[in-house]
């Protein structure tokens, strides 16, 4: 009994631990390709990096709420609940995804300038920040979807979105950073386009459970924060 639960858990926690690693790992791609163009532009990647990590990782409650919530209803035989949840929680990522982009689009600026950089490297983050800023609502969506498939004991999924969107990154960034001339700027724009997609995806499939189980698709108002209380309980 105790084998059978053992291997259970690192079923599930093997493949989470994996599609944690998707953020990181698309920008250290970023970092490889962009090494090519100069010091100026690695340093200014790497400055826009760090602020775009540290957003996404102060969000990573999308998913650690989503996860305790559905699984708890999805345990419960609720898997209604569990989906009004699920696409109560890819909503409020979503508008957090706008809010956080355009807070970096129109005060970016001020915020790498905080750190003190040169002007070279400060003109290189900026590029990246600015582009790299709209892949924010597809990969804050992808948290929250990750937790509520997740927690339908569904691992697999995210993992196999979570590979496929970061090996689709190498092509569409070294597409727009080379051939298309578009320097740091084509690292942030590909990186964006691969989290796009995959929150897409994602999405697609909370949405098409949610279907199976007629739950509407539109935001539930004030329960939109239940996801967020369940995790403080």
């Amino acid at each position: 009994m105790t084998t059978s639960l053992n291997r259970q858990i690192i079923s599930l926690a093997l493949p989470t631990l994996a599609t944690l690693l998707a953020e990181p790992t698309l920008i250290l791609v970023d970092t490889a390709l962009v090494g090519r163009l100069g010091v100026d532009s690695l340093a200014g990647l790497s400055l826009a990096s760090t602020i775009l990590t540290t957003l996404v990782g102060i969000c990573i409650f999308l998913s650690y709420a989503t996860t305790a919530s559905t699984a708890r209803y999805f345990g419960a035989r609720k898997p209604e609940r569990a989906l009004r949840l699920g696409m109560d929680g890819i909503w409020l990522a979503i508008g957090l995804g706008v809010l956080l982009h355009l807070t970096l689009v129109f005060g970016g600026t001020t915020i790498l300038g905080w750190f003190g950089p040169e002007e070279a490297v400060l003109h290189e983050a900026q590029s990246y920040l600015a582009a790299s800023a709209w892949g924010l609502p597809g990969m804050l969506t992808v948290l929250a979807a990750t937790g509520t498939v997740r927690g339908m004991l569904d691992t697999r999924t995210p993992l196999v979105v979570a590979t496929l969107g970061a090996l689709a990154n190498i092509p569409l960034s070294y597409a727009l950073i080379y051939p298309a001339g578009l320097g740091t700027a084509g690292a942030g724009y590909g990186t964006a386009i691969a989290q796009t997609g995959m929150g897409i995806a994602l999405a697609w499939v909370v949405i098409h459970s949610a279907r199976r189980h007629s739950v509407s698709l539109l935001p539930s108002g004030p329960v939109c924060s239940s996801p967020s209380r369940t995790l403080f309980r």
